[in-house]
């Protein structure tokens, strides 16, 4: 039934509306460009840069190929900006030209040319906006909690960034691949790329919020981008706890935001080829710079295609990724962006859901880690298509206008065979095949408007963010008929033949759906004092759901509505900076979440509710060069739907569910040339009645990794790093109500890199150095982890 705005909505709504108005009237303080003093020591040239620009609060952009085997001599003494990019760039045969306030790139210096500053101005470019070329582990600035343009330091949530420059180093290709590399993230994966069993956790629960370049994408119905390509994004931010402020509806463990690669002022060009163990090639292509005189149009184009086998036999991937984008600058205060996204992905031979992991009398069936559960026939595939645009106005006196639009459109198509029932006896037999099809096609269209700036109040300049948004989501499936499970002679010698069902090529239901969800959102920076900031917001929700079955048979249709309106999610958080290096804070945040599954007597659960409430510590060193952070949370969630045990295929909500841990993270520079992204964290969620609740996931994580270049061979970079993941066990797995344990375990990787010239250079990642055997996914089904690796990459810009 519709529901009213409550009175804490409307005056939510009204509150915004007036700071809107009055954001008009806000006017911000001039930044002066008066000398500072440096004491920089000398190092290789990209971390010379990097310490110079976080120093001066300005970014420079510039790739690795760039800069390799370059050394400076460090810089000390008072110095403009631009008087010290010249002092540390002598002798290399660079320079840097001004691509907006505060931003500027790395160019090669003509013969002979004297080095001039373009003077050309480009909007949105603060500190924090790229993380490429800046061979950082972290980065200056974030925006995905709370849409004010915050250092992670003046963030208060946990929240952890992955660099373009850690992205390469671990050669991490695919976003699934990044999030097992973050703090406090737990990858469960029961099958290859494209598996729908594939689970990703946070603070103990599991993550449904995706984000690229801030635009929210509705997991639930064919969006998640845990499988996207990492050719075509900067870095992956990850924030932690309810962020019911800015990504709207999902579950209060984290949100992923993917940041899409920008164009670059001046032109680089680079070609990656890479081959690994099991036939593994990748090739890509990446190609940015400005693409008239003026350097007011710029463009970028990165393409890559990725054919490889697996450890896994019978299975074989094929992907196609292509990304293009535009910036124009239209006038000095008005940017337009415009892009387009492709990505196929088509998986032969996959396995889905795992495979068995008992025999009859309840000893552990362990087959090889080759072995494929999947028919020779199974499949999964994947097509992503989306356009988008930004147009971006500088209103003066610090005040930015912003609009993003976005269209998606995907398909998938899964068919499979799985080996996953039943349990094996001794000569093998026991096991039949779980078999399906589904595919649908999912669209989804988002519009997002919001302005932000500085202002002043009681003598103190205090900062706002105003937003609204709609998105629309347009679903259609396809279901097709249940047909007999199909018993495999011997699971030992099976090699996957299995006769394809006719019932594989009729739909039986057509399911749609419409979901439709608009906010309002209102976020301020208030400085109470030097040293004490409070952060306030709101974001309000309408939404609905429109969704309906049809019997392709039969043609009887059944409708159902769900509605939402004037859900208030608030956000609270206070900043105190202890000292130049270290601050405290504490936050409340919430969030919530409609669900689709159903009671016996067939109504809706309630939507889950999430609340966050954390204390932290975070530190900032060198010119933040290198972060650190601890958190102490509790989550509180009601309506988790659990297995109703009187009514199989229902569910009933369970309330007063409780996740309570704490995380430790560091990254960045913790000498010259030395980066390191090291954390352990801790959670753990229980029932009302304290039982422990998702056993399957560990309670605790560590994770480390690190790189070094050589300062007596700066043409020679070296790292390595280890995850180590705690015990889990899940309860009543095996035939006769057994618990499957999975004993702590560590995977360790080694990388290094050599730069034969500026321009061209090689890598060689090992993975899982020491074969460690271990599993991604327990419980009545399994599934291995990968086994020892190697990738060998050439790189060259051209």
């Amino acid at each position: 039934m519709p529901q009213h705005p409550s009175p804490l909505a409307r005056s939510i709504r009204h509150a915004a509306l007036a700071l809107s108005l009055a954001g008009s009237l806000l006017t911000s303080a001039t930044i002066s460009a008066a000398p500072i003093g440096y004491d920089i020591p000398a190092g290789s040239l990209a971390a010379t840069l990097s310490r110079f620009a976080a120093a001066s609060g300005v970014t420079i952009s510039f790739g690795s190929e760039e800069t390799a085997g370059l050394h400076s001599n460090g810089l000390q003494g008072e110095y403009e900006v631009e008087q010290g990019f010249a002092q540390l760039l002598q002798g290399s045969g660079l320079q840097v030209q001004r691509a907006a306030d505060k931003r500027y790139v790395l160019i090669r210096r003509s013969q002979g040319a004297a080095l001039e500053l373009d003077e050309t101005t480009v909007i949105g470019t603060q500190s924090g906006d790229t993380t490429e070329g800046t061979g950082s582990y972290t980065t200056g600035s974030t925006s995905t909690a709370t849409g004010l343009n915050l250092s992670m330091r003046e963030t208060p949530q946990a929240i952890s960034v992955v660099t373009r420059q850690q992205i390469e180093d671990q050669n991490l290709t695919d976003v699934a691949q990044v999030l097992e590399q973050t703090p406090g993230v737990v990858v469960n994966s029961m099958g290859p790329a494209g598996s729908d069993a594939n689970q990703i956790y946070v603070r103990g629960l599991e993550i449904d919020n995706i984000q690229v370049d801030g635009v929210n994408r509705t997991d639930s119905y064919g969006f998640r981008d845990d499988l996207a390509d990492m050719a075509i994004y900067d870095r992956v931010e990850v924030v932690r706890g309810a962020t019911g402020l800015m990504s709207g509806t999902g579950d209060p463990s984290a949100t992923v935001n993917l940041i899409r690669k920008k164009p670059t002022l001046e032109t680089q060009r680079k070609l990656t080829v890479q081959a690994g163990s099991w036939d593994n090639y990748r090739t890509e292509l990446d190609v940015s710079g400005k693409l008239s005189e003026s350097g007011h149009v710029r463009g970028r184009f990165v393409a890559s295609k990725i054919d490889s086998k697996s450890h896994v036999d019978r299975q074989a991937l094929e992907k196609q990724v292509a990304y293009g984008v535009l910036e124009w600058d239209i006038s000095d205060a008005t940017m337009l962006t415009v892009g387009a996204e492709y990505q196929d992905m088509d998986n032969d031979g996959a396995g889905n859901h795992g495979f068995p992991m008992y025999y009859t009398d309840g000893s552990h069936f362990k087959p090889s880690r080759s072995f494929n559960s999947g028919s020779d026939w199974s499949y999964h595939k994947r097509k992503n298509k989306t356009l988008f645009t930004t147009l971006e106005h500088a209103l003066g006196n610090g005040w930015q206008v912003k609009f993003n639009a976005e269209h998606s459109r995907r398909s998938y198509d899964d068919a499979f065979a799985t080996a996953a029932s039943g349990t094996v006896n001794p000569d093998g037999s026991g096991i039949s095949t779980w078999t399906g099809r589904w595919a649908g096609e999912p669209r989804q269209t988002s519009f997002d408007l919001s302005a932000s700036g500085p202002f002043e109040l009681f003598a103190r300049t205090h900062e706002l963010h105003l937003g609204a948004s709609h998105a629309k989501s347009y679903y259609r499936s396809y279901g097709y008929p249940l047909w007999s499970f199909q018993t495999i002679d011997n699971i030992h010698t099976w090699d996957g033949s299995l006769t394809v069902p006719d019932a594989i090529h009729t739909k039986s239901t057509e399911d749609a759906l419409d979901e439709i969800q608009t906010g309002l959102v209102a976020a301020a920076r208030w400085s109470l004092s030097d040293s004490l900031s409070l952060i306030t917001g709101a974001r309000v929700i309408d939404w609905q759901r429109d969704k309906s079955s049809r019997n392709l048979t039969t043609g009887i249709v059944r409708p159902t509505k769900e509605q939402e309106n004037g859900i208030v999610t608030p956000y609270l958080g206070l900043i105190y900076d202890l000292n130049e290096n270290w601050s405290a804070y504490a936050s409340y945040t919430t969030i919530f979440k409609p669900q689709d599954r159903q009671r016996f007597d067939g109504t809706y659960l309630e939507p889950k509710e999430g609340e966050n409430y954390e204390l932290g510590l975070k530190s900032e060193f060198w010119d933040k060069r290198l972060t650190a952070g601890l958190s102490v949370f509790e989550i509180r969630q009601d309506n988790l739907p659990v297995a109703d045990p009187d009514n199989p295929g229902y569910s009933i909500p369970e309330s007063g569910t409780k996740t309570r841990g704490f995380e430790v993270e560091m990254a960045g520079e913790i000498l010259p040339d030395w980066q390191v992204a090291a954390s352990y964290a801790y959670a753990v969620i229980e029932n009302s009645d304290d039982e422990r609740l998702l056993t399957e996931v560990p309670r605790d994580t560590f994770k480390l990794f690190t790189s070094y270049r050589l300062q007596s061979m700066p043409q020679l970079k070296v790292g390595g790093g280890v995850r180590w993941q705690g015990a889990e066990y899940y309860k009543g797995a095996g035939p006769n109500g057994e618990t499957f344990h999975q004993s702590a375990y560590s995977v360790t990787d080694l990388m290094a890199q050599y730069a034969f010239t500026p321009e061209t250079s090689v890598s060689l990642n090992l993975n899982n150095l020491f074969d460690e055997t271990y599993y991604t996914a327990i419980g009545s089904r399994g599934w291995y982890g990968t086994p020892r690796s190697f990738t060998a990459t050439l790189a060259h810009a051209f």
